[in-house]
């Protein structure tokens, strides 16, 4: 009797792991959340995660931003370099993100050459902010095809929405994808947000940010610092 406890409780432990790692990759569902291309969450996992924290901030009256990313130019990159150089552009723009996002933000590989970022208990101020790092960063990066030949600079275009406490997950979708347009539209290269005024360039928020949270610096939001 002692050594069949004994033997349960060493199993149980083994099947917790086994469960959550099952959860991780595969959701609650039993279908897989990862993206196997970026390894960023996939479109479902990234729009199921911000319908539970928007129903979660309703309560909890905190900010949050929603980001949306899009590789600029992208058809352009995949008729000149083919699959291989479209697909190395994907990854290297997830590892990017992945390297420039808090640890509470979600990242996903929302549809094509588009990526979302939620991010939680975060002021649009601060989204601007953690979209202009993230757009600096990917402009300073270089993808190397697995051939050893580097591709052109690429950039992206941001579009951030601060997500209402009475909103709903399609109507945050809608605004940040509007602002995403206007950024690419203004010829890419930028960062764009959500209001009712889309005509504010983002160095006059800059501005704004620089007087309103002095005692917050830009570095404060990133533990890896500047590049």
């Amino acid at each position: 009797h002692n050594m069949l406890s004994v033997l349960s409780m060493r199993i149980r432990p083994d099947s917790s792991i086994m469960s959550e790692n099952h959860e991780f990759h595969h959701g609650f569902s039993g279908t897989s959340i990862i993206d196997e291309m970026t390894g960023l969450h996939n479109r479902q996992w990234i729009e199921e995660k911000i319908s539970r924290y928007l129903r979660r901030n309703v309560f909890d009256k905190q900010p949050s931003c929603l980001m949306m990313v899009k590789i600029d130019q992208f058809k352009e990159l995949d008729d000149k370099y083919g699959q291989l150089g479209s697909e190395q552009v994907l990854r290297d723009t997830a590892r990017t993100m992945l390297s420039c996002l808090r640890p509470d933000d979600q990242a996903g590989h929302f549809i094509g050459e588009q990526f979302a970022v939620f991010m939680p208990h975060t002021t649009l101020a601060d989204g601007c902010i953690a979209a202009e790092r993230l757009r600096t960063a990917v402009s300073g990066s270089v993808v190397v095809l697995p051939s050893g030949d580097a591709l052109p600079p690429i950039s992206v275009s941001l579009g951030v929405s601060l997500a209402n406490l009475d909103g709903t997950p399609v109507s945050l979708f809608a605004r940040a994808h509007e602002a995403l347009q206007q950024a690419a539209e203004s010829g890419g290269n930028c960062v764009k947000w959500w209001d009712k005024d889309l005509e504010r360039e983002t160095a006059q928020l800059s501005a704004e940010v620089d007087t309103a949270l002095p005692v917050k610096p830009f570095m404060s939001l990133w533990p890896g610092g500047a590049t």
